[in-house]
């Protein structure tokens, strides 16, 4: 993890959701997870040694990954699905998937209870965001925002990963907590390839 300024929304939304400014997780997670999706990330160009070992690993897991960026980029040619994304609209997004996992009983109730603070809240504030509206705001098909939330609320553990595309946003650190609140609400930051990683 990186804690200079250019990470600064990063520090700030992992300070927000867990108390500390440090990663909760590794790159040995790339080994163990059974879904990955990367936010505003083009590992190819920007971090090809991660890439690489990203590419390994689904390699031979064969996990699936989406990619959600405005841009087609070089990972998102490579993505299962690419959800090209309206700019600026990451958290209408995030809090949408939340609020599919949350309706269809997706969630980790018992890691909820033990882990968290705050859910009533959280649960009220995304049980706004139907895909059906959000899919107006962020340009994503009502549909995959389902299909996505789905695939990655069953995955035994999954990934979320993100770099500039979310810390560089005018809203970074609200971003940063909304990924790390679709993993805390499926059980994924402390186990091997659960993880929330910038």
């Amino acid at each position: 993890g990186n804690t200079t300024l250019c990470m600064a929304s990063a520090v700030s939304g992992y300070k927000r959701s867990f108390g500390s400014d440090g990663p909760p997780g590794c790159y040995d997670d790339f080994s163990h997870t059974d879904c990955l999706i990367a936010f505003g990330s083009n590992l190819p160009e920007q971090h090809p040694i991660i890439y690489w070992r990203m590419r390994e690993a689904r390699e031979k897991r064969n996990f699936p990954l989406i990619v959600v960026d405005p841009r087609v980029t070089m990972l998102a040619q490579f993505a299962d699905i690419h959800m090209a994304i309206t700019p600026g609209t990451d958290v209408v997004l995030l809090n949408s998937l939340a609020h599919v996992i949350l309706k269809e009983g997706l969630e980790d109730r018992a890691y909820i209870e033990a882990n968290t603070s705050g859910f009533e809240e959280f649960e009220a504030l995304v049980a706004q965001y139907d895909p059906t509206t959000a899919s107006k705001i962020c340009g994503i098909d009502e549909d995959t925002i389902r299909n996505v939330a789905r695939l990655y609320a069953k995955a035994n553990q999954a990934m979320s990963i993100w770099t500039m595309g979310i810390n560089q946003s005018t809203h970074g650190s609200d971003g940063v907590c909304s990924i790390n609140n679709l993993n805390l609400i499926t059980g994924n930051i402390g186990k091997p390839g659960g993880t929330s990683l910038s």
